[in-house]
């Protein structure tokens, strides 16, 4: 009886562990932890665009595609082709420093600063006159931004829906994924409005110089993206009490 009875109370812990989550949270802590899974999402949106290079490559100036554009550059591939492998570099390097610098300032301040990183660099970019300052904004800054916050908005989620893991990380993620298909979207129409397709000699001079436009365009939606996403992205105060 003393055994059955033990295996009882294990059994009826582990329910009891196994059913907490968002079933015990009450009805205004499911809409904040919602809302925190969603504002995650909004955040991963703008750390997504990291991948709009590759379309957004075919609109910039021979100065931003090449370090040396005036020699032959029919016959070469352009050197911006590295802004997505220095990005990654940067965002791999930055990844460890996100949740050291989450536990000194927060969630919310890390999703912030790390998305308003990647607007300053964006916006910054926009200023570069040769493709070494093009890279110092567009690919080191904006990747190193990406490392930053991209671990926040989960955090925060799974505090909330500590057994469902996974839909935060599908929610979240389809930010990720989503943001980079909107920004090229958005890039292209301010851009290239007209939708002009290339020549020979590529596109139109009125393409190249809504480049510099298309950039900092693209940086105020970053940064009110990330601002209203961050608002939302907290830790679960019982989660943290508890840890």
């Amino acid at each position: 009886l003393g055994g059955k009875s033990s295996s009882s109370v294990v059994s009826s812990s582990s329910s009891s562990s196994s059913s907490s989550g968002s079933s015990s949270l009450g009805k205004s802590e499911q809409i904040l932890g919602s809302l925190a899974v969603l504002g995650g999402a909004l955040g991963h949106m703008v750390l997504g665009t990291l991948y709009c290079w590759g379309n957004f490559i075919a609109y910039a100036p021979s100065y931003l595609k090449y370090f040396d554009p005036s020699g032959d550059t029919a016959t070469r591939q352009p050197d911006a082709l590295g802004v997505i492998p220095l990005t990654i570099l940067f965002q791999v390097c930055a990844m460890p420093l996100g949740p050291l610098l989450s536990k000194r300032v927060g969630l919310r301040t890390t999703s912030v600063c790390a998305g308003s990183l990647i607007a300053a660099g964006v916006y910054l970019s926009s200023f570069a006159t040769s493709l070494k300052t093009f890279l110092l904004f567009y690919a080191c800054l904006f990747g190193f931004g990406v490392g930053l916050g991209y671990t926040s908005p989960l955090q925060a989620g799974w505090s909330w829906f500590p057994n469902r893991k996974g839909s935060v990380n599908g929610v979240v993620l389809l930010g990720f994924g989503a943001g980079g298909f909107l920004a090229n979207l958005l890039g292209s129409r301010v851009v290239n409005p007209l939708g002009l397709a290339p020549g020979p000699e590529g596109f139109p001079d009125e393409v190249y110089a809504r480049f510099p436009t298309m950039l900092r365009t693209l940086a105020a939606v970053y940064l009110v993206t990330v601002v209203v996403g961050g608002s939302q992205i907290r830790m679960n105060p019982a989660f943290q009490q508890a840890a």
